[in-house]
């Protein structure tokens, strides 16, 4: 499965996800996605290949969706 992110700037980036190693994890992801939950949010810090990690437009919120899910590690 992969989401194609677009950001404001026009460029794209593309998340490859395995719903068969993570299924909760994935349906989680894509449920925040369709619901607008990343929308406005900024990325802090990106290693290529490894993670993104992402937080508020200005930094200073420890955006949460109010929930939590279970662990899956493959």
């Amino acid at each position: 499965m992969k989401v194609i992110l677009k950001m404001k700037d026009g460029s794209e980036m593309l998340f490859k996800l395995f719903p068969e190693k993570a299924p909760i994890t994935v349906s989680n992801f894509v449920s925040l996605i369709d619901k607008g939950f990343y929308d406005g949010l900024s990325f802090h810090r990106v290693v290529k290949d490894y993670v993104i990690q992402g937080g508020s437009e200005d930094n200073t919120c420890m955006c949460r969706p109010g929930f939590t899910i279970s662990g899956e590690f493959a």
